[in-house]
């Protein structure tokens, strides 16, 4: 057993069928269910120590840094972006003030 916790349910387990009928048979089936469990859960346990592991092993402070430039572009082509919009409103007001003054010297007749 790897961990105290699985130490301890062994343990625990042990104890107990020693107390009681050593021929009960829930007592039995409930051992087999635990230590299946134990079993199972050391298992996972492993599993997750090798992908921790893989994971100290990974120098991602590349990858973070080439997000970070390109998050910056972007946050950059949004300001510009921006800047233009705000450019073009301000021009397309100017151009309604000009073209209502352009109307009301030349008024255009309907026939």
């Amino acid at each position: 057993m790897n961990s105290p916790h699985c130490f301890c349910v062994g343990f625990l387990s042990l104890f107990l069928l020693s107390c009681g009928p050593k021929d009960d048979p829930e007592l039995v089936k409930k051992l087999q269910e635990v230590e299946e469990e134990i079993a199972l859960k050391e298992s996972e346990m492993d599993a997750m120590t090798k992908e921790i592991k893989m994971i100290k092993g990974d120098d991602h402070s590349e990858d973070l840094a080439n997000l970070k430039a390109e998050l910056q572009s972007i946050e950059e082509q949004q300001e510009a972006l921006q800047k233009e919009v705000a450019l073009m409103e301000e021009t397309g007001k100017k151009d309604q003030v000009a073209f209502d003054e352009y109307q009301k010297k030349y008024r255009v007749r309907s026939k």
